[in-house]
Parts: structure tokens; sequence; C-alpha cells
């Protein structure tokens, strides 16, 4: 990790050249990452570099971490050309996550070269991209990262953090059918903000047409859900009956109501296979968090209750004031009648505030 924390006063780049040097004496270097958050000074010749080390690695290296993140980079497009020709060469690469959140310089056609080394990797099984708040980014890129999916029908897992304001939900809406032509995609999380209704409805049908999936999470933090796009959602993904883990982070939209949650709970009815199940309903204290109330929670308590596969439960509901004994009863029947809990985190503030976790089947506090 070659960040502000390291304490270096001196030149930087000189600094990435020697690291970079010293790992050229690495034989057969299969697993590399190289963590350069909030390096300001890093350029174009530390990125020369980096694709040097990434050149004598080519026919061994494996798996790939870049974290460019948190800083205004002194990285021209000259610097991500260089690691898009040196990617292309990688021939065996079958994991590459890129890390470009916060990114304050990056530009789209920067992405856009990453995107065709991404291209050049028919054999990635497992690609993770965080474009996560750079601010000069425009729906340009997400079209160029949706558009390189075409040439990596291997995908087993897929990691997509997309949320930037200035981005519209049209690439995402045109570009879908990339995605669903990744016939092996097992794992799949995507983060995505703002929503649109048209955006919500595709992404799900996209989700729902992966029959190989076993895990999903959706990642709606912030977005300006409603119970109407709740509703789309889970109709969408009722036939996703195969899954075995199911992650949604719907915090912090004060659209959802019990109705919402009503509607998350029929489709918890049709997945009884999952075995890991996350749901964040958290909200702002004082925000309008008496939507959801014990109505709701105690509907979708019950539903969990009859998914007999499930092991691994975490449910989040922070702020809703609005939320009582009665909810919290219901949740302790829940955990005293299926021992076969045996990872459990519980967060409930309101009324009365209980923030719990169980890591042992035979032990119930």
């Amino acid at each position: 990790r070659i960040s502000e924390w390291s304490e270096y006063e001196g030149d930087m780049n000189g600094l990435c050249k020697r690291v970079m040097e010293s790992l050229t004496n690495v034989p057969s270097l299969q697993h590399l990452s190289l963590d350069f958050w909030r390096s300001d000074q890093l350029n174009d010749e530390g990125c020369k570099d980096i694709a040097s080390l990434l050149n004598y690695a080519s026919t061994t290296l494996r798996s790939l971490t870049l974290f460019l993140t948190g800083a205004n980079y002194n990285i021209t497009n000259k610097g991500y050309r260089n690691l898009e020709e040196v990617l292309a060469k990688c021939s065996v690469l079958s994991q590459l996550k890129l890390y470009l959140w916060s990114n304050k310089s990056i530009s789209d056609s920067d992405v856009m070269s990453l995107a065709e080394g991404i291209s050049s990797l028919p054999q990635l099984i497992h690609l993770s991209i965080d474009i996560n708040s750079c601010d000069q980014l425009t729906d340009k890129s997400v079209e160029s990262i949706l558009s390189s999916l075409q040439n990596t029908p291997a995908l087993t897992q897929l990691v997509l953090d997309l949320r930037n304001q200035q981005f519209s939900n049209g690439p995402f809406v045109t570009h879908s059918p990339f995605l669903r032509r990744l016939a092996h995609l097992k794992h799949l999380e995507i983060s995505w903000y703002p929503l649109s209704d048209d955006a919500n409805c595709e992404m799900m049908r996209t989700n729902a047409s992966l029959s190989s999936l076993s895990h999903l999470s959706i990642d709606y933090d912030n977005s300006n859900i409603t119970d109407t796009m709740m509703n789309s959602m889970c109709m969408i993904l009722q036939p996703l009956t195969t899954l075995s883990s199911l992650h949604l982070r719907l915090s912090y939209n004060d659209n959802i109501s019990d109705e919402g949650i009503i509607s998350l709970s029929s489709l918890l009815s049709q997945l009884s296979c999952l075995t890991s199940l996350y749901v964040g309903l958290n909200c702002y204290v004082g925000s309008n968090e008496r939507k959801i109330s014990d109505t709701g929670v105690i509907h979708l308590v019950s539903r969990i209750q009859s998914l007999y596969h499930l092991s691994s439960l975490s449910l989040w509901l922070k702020g809703r004031t609005d939320v009582s004994d009665e909810s919290v009863n219901k949740i302790a029947d829940l955990l005293l009648a299926r021992t076969c809990l045996i990872d459990v985190t519980l967060s409930l503030a309101g009324k009365n505030t209980m923030n719990y976790r169980r890591q042992s089947s035979t032990n119930i506090t």
C-alpha cells in the first residue's frame, strides 16, 4: 500500500518505481494488490512502472486488485492507456478488481481505456468495478463498462458500484442485454444511484434472467425507492427460486412503507432455498420513519420464519421509532424457534433499543 499514510515525503513516483522493480524479483507472481489511496503525486510515470510490473507477470498473474481512489491524481489518459495495453497481455488473469471511487481526476476517456483492457480478458471469472462518486464521469463510462461485458462470457462473479449523481438511467436500460448473456454468472452485486422506475424494472428483469444466480446483492440505499418500485422488484425476482443468498440494502428511503415490506415478504415466501439473508431498512432519526411500523416488520419476520434452510440473518431497522415491543417479541420468537440460525445480526433502535449478535446455535441470549 503506497498511500498518503505512508509518511513518505519524497518523490512518490520514484518510490513507486522502486517498489515495482523490487516486485519483479518475485518468481511466478500470481496475486497482486496495489493501493494508491489518496496518493495525489502519482502520475503517468508511476502508471508506466505499474504497467512494466504487470507486463513482467503477464503470463503468471491470476488476480489483480488496483486502488486509485480518493485523490486528484496527476494521471492523464496516456497513463490509463498504458494499463489498458498491458491488461490485454495478462493471458491467465481470472480476477480483476478496479476501485476508482472518489477519484477526482478520472475522466470518461480513462474509464473507456480500462474497459477496453477488460474486453481483452475473455477468461475473467471475477470482475469488480467501483466508480462511486467520480465527479467527472458521465453516462459514457457506464456504457463502456457494460459494453465490455459482452467479451467476458466466463464471468461467474460480478460487482458493479455505479452510484453517481450525474448518471442517467439510459445506459443501463439500453446495455442490460450484455449482462443477460452472462450465462455462468452465480454472484451479482450491483449498486445504482439515482434510480428510475424503468431502470429498476430493467435491472430486476436482468437479474431474473440469470438462471444460474445463487447470490444477489442490490444496494438501493438512499435511492428514492417507493412502494411501487419495491412491488415491481419483488414480483420480477420471484422466478429466482434457486437463490441461496440475498442482500437488500434499502436504507434511507423515506418512501418505503409497510406496503413495500409486505411485497418483500411475498418475495421471500418464494425463495425457499435461501441460506443467507440481509435486509437493511435503516432511516435517519427524525425523518418520515413511521411509514414502517410493527405491521410491516411482523409480516417480514413471519416470512423469514418459514425459510427453513436459513443459517445467516442480518436485519437492520435503526431509527425506526414506530417499531415496538411487539416486533421485538416476534423476532425473539423467531430466534427461539430457529436454532439453525448460527449467524444473526440485529439492530433495532426505536422505543426500545436492541443491538444483538449471535454466532452460536446453542447459545441464545
